[in-house]
């Protein structure tokens, strides 16, 4: 993987104590093979944490793939084959309820769904505290059924968006992980807001980077960036500002969460975390 480095900034564009920016744990991000799977036998409750497009989807199919691989390991047929398991993201209908099935081994569950109908992405920020009650409900849901593996995937830029969550987990009796995707620099806010699905814009993603909340107790992960992505990404930003032009970056502002900017403290150093 490349690094999540390099960009060349000073000390005075990285974020500071009070805005520290997805990766600013002293801890040196792990690689996603590395993350504590959930074992058999063992409900598991996962926080997600990271910017648009740094890849909490790649790293939700990781866990749910593990709660599946455990469902087969417990589960042996007579007739000597594996029995299908069963993985649901939520049957929630968008309108604000979910029911998490019993036989579910593992359940997803995100504020982006409530905005996903029929396989479109439609959001709306008049309705993003019905969002955010939707992922909490289907949380809710998914404790009470037992669902072994729950996974919330939200950008969680702040501690108390996803505090809730973890009092309830443990409160469940849930082994709780909070994972956040390291995002050490702009240039690399920047490179995944531009291969995010939701048309974050540009000055979001670097707001909602600059004013990210530290948190000790998060496992830092690696974000999965493919060789000679970044710096191929940073060329390009460089050569269309010599040029005048705009800068690659999306159009349609989420606000509330999905990007909002926020306050502009100046940015600290940190050291950058290692890839693999």
């Amino acid at each position: 993987m490349a690094s999540g480095s390099g960009d060349g900034k000073s000390a005075a564009n990285k974020p500071t104590e009070a805005g520290s920016g997805s990766g600013s744990a002293a801890a040196a991000p792990i690689p996603i093979s590395a993350v504590p799977l959930p074992a058999v036998g063992e409900r598991t409750c996962y926080v997600l944490r990271g910017i648009s497009g740094s890849g909490k989807s790649s790293l939700t199919k990781h866990l749910v793939a593990a709660a599946e691989a455990n469902a087969k390991s417990k589960s042996k047929p007579t007739d000597g084959k594996d029995a299908a398991p069963t993985t649901t993201t939520t049957t929630g209908s968008g309108s604000g309820g979910s029911t998490a099935p019993p036989a579910a081994n593992a359940v997803i569950c995100s504020a982006d769904l409530f905005f996903s109908q029929s396989g479109q992405y439609r959001f709306d920020p008049r309705k993003l505290g019905e969002a955010h009650a939707f992922s909490l409900s289907c949380v809710i849901d998914a404790f009470a059924a037992s669902v072994p593996v729950v996974v919330v995937d939200n950008t969680a830029s702040k501690k108390w968006e996803y505090v809730n969550y973890c009092k309830l987990a443990k409160a469940m009796g849930y082994k709780l992980h909070v994972l956040e995707i390291s995002c050490p620099d702009e240039s690399t806010a920047l490179y995944f807001n531009s291969r995010n699905a939701h048309n974050v814009p540009a000055a979001g993603a670097l707001g909602m980077w600059r004013d990210w909340q530290f948190d000790p107790s998060a496992i830092l992960v690696q974000p999965f960036i493919p060789e000679g992505a970044l710096a191929k990404f940073i060329a390009s930003n460089a050569a269309a500002s010599q040029a005048g032009a705009p800068a690659p970056s999306h159009s349609h502002s989420h606000g509330g969460g999905h990007g909002g900017g926020g306050n502009r403290t100046p940015p600290r150093a940190r050291t950058p975390p290692k890839h693999s």
